[in-house]
């Protein structure tokens, strides 16, 4: 599209504004009205800037300025503001100026005018509280657990669980000792296990807690036997890998105790 060409009427009608305080906006929408042109905002802007034409609109609102209520409500609000919560103060406005303002509207507005409500919330000197004479956080009550009473997830001695889907636990104790139950099975018939080893399951399923399951093996051991995926193995195979694992164990205790020998002996 070519350029449009103001004409010199155009001009002259365009300077007239100049210094009204009318905004560029409203020139803009009279002008295609008076005209039959579509001009948009950005173009007239464009158009006043080259011809040197200042409006002298008022850009944005003095300090101090309402918008939200008018004065007569504002003037209420100051007043009422010392005898009501902002809550009821909301309610009260609203009902009395048949508007629909919101309690954030009321804090906000508040706010950024420093209205000050005067009322003194704070303690008086030999105020007495509510919960003074009482033990805890509130007074007794129906709701308030008695001496002695249980809560109701609790699991008497003997009670079992298997948290994790691991290894199962025993109830041992209240109000909450618990200890794996093959551990417990292997101690009932061997007695307690020596520090240093732990209780092994022979085919690896936890779930198979009896006693012909169990086994018990140093920590070293145990660990040679993850590492030679003794768990996974065939069965045909497990035996030579039992025995490949104690050679392992013994060759690592055996290289321990040199290197301590020989680190004594440079010393």
């Amino acid at each position: 599209m070519g350029k449009i060409v103001y004409s010199d009427y155009m001009v002259e009608w365009l300077k007239g504004y100049e210094g009204d305080g009318v905004g560029i906006s409203d020139i803009t929408f009279i002008f295609n009205m008076v005209f039959g042109m579509d001009k948009t905002y950005t173009q007239m802007k464009a158009t006043f800037s080259r011809l040197k034409i200042k409006t002298c609109a008022v850009k944005g609102l003095p300090k101090g300025s309402i918008t939200l209520m008018t004065e007569p409500q504002s003037e209420w609000v100051k007043q009422a503001y010392r005898l009501y919560s902002q809550h009821d103060l909301t309610i009260i406005f609203n009902m009395v100026f048949g508007v629909c303002l919101k309690q954030e509207q009321i804090n906000t507005f508040v706010k950024n005018h420093n209205i000050k409500c005067g009322r003194n919330t704070c303690f008086k000197k030999g105020n007495v509280p509510w919960s003074k004479g009482t033990k805890g956080l509130i007074k007794p009550n129906s709701g308030n657990f008695k001496k002695g009473s249980l809560p109701h997830n609790y699991l008497p001695v003997s009670s079992k669980r298997r948290p994790g889907g691991e290894y199962e636990l025993t109830k041992v104790a209240d109000p909450d000792v618990w200890r794996p139950s093959h551990i417990l099975l292997y101690e009932k018939h061997y007695g307690p296990v020596e520090e240093g080893f732990l209780i092994r399951f022979k085919d690896g399923n936890s779930f198979n807690i009896t006693i012909d399951n169990l086994e018990k093996v140093s920590f070293s051991e145990h660990h040679f036997l993850n590492k030679l995926d003794y768990n996974k193995a065939p069965k045909t195979l497990k035996p030579t890998l039992k025995l490949l694992a104690q050679v392992q164990t013994k060759t690592s205790e055996c290289r321990k105790k040199l290197n301590e020998e020989t680190t004594q002996e440079e010393v």
